[in-house]
């Protein structure tokens, strides 16, 4: 009985820190893109735009544009997941536009017009944006990103 408990604590001494620094990873572009390419899509990277700590006419961090199966779709990457939450909270339902508050206490809010419908997805310290220009004939994108990132949290 003593062995088998001695070897039940060296297991789990052992096991602690695998299981504990696999849990504390977090989800970043790069395993976002890695995930496209397990699942058989085509990508190509594109520019990054810096907007941190900007009020801009998106979202306030480095956007990087994408190209997934020909589809261009737009991931936010934050220094951490709270910063990526906040954002997310301020987008609008619909996914056509958000509000916004600088370091000033000054406010902003901001609208689009989509060429297609927007679908918004948050996962850890990203938010993705993907403007579906066939307008729901073609899901074969949208569901990639489902599949990968989970239901939208904004958008039509």
């Amino acid at each position: 009985m003593k062995k088998f408990i001695t070897i039940n604590l060296l297991i789990l001494l052992v096991a602690t820190p695998i299981i504990t620094s696999c849990k504390s990873e977090v989800y970043s572009l790069n395993n976002f893109v890695d995930d496209l390419l397990d699942s058989g899509a085509s990508v190509q990277i594109g520019e990054s735009t810096d907007h941190s700590g900007k009020i801009s006419p998106f979202l306030a961090n480095t956007k990087n544009n994408i190209k997934v199966n020909g589809e261009n779709v737009n991931i936010y990457e934050y220094n951490n997941e709270a910063l990526a939450d906040e954002d997310a909270a301020r987008v609008n339902l619909d996914g056509s536009g958000y509000h916004r508050v600088d370091e000033t206490g000054e406010g902003r809010s901001v609208s689009w017009s989509w060429v297609g419908y927007p679908h918004w997805y948050k996962k850890d310290r990203i938010i993705v944006i993907y403007v579906d220009v066939s307008r729901g004939s073609n899901l074969t994108v949208r569901n990639l990103l489902e599949s990968i990132l989970g239901l939208q949290f904004a958008g039509k």
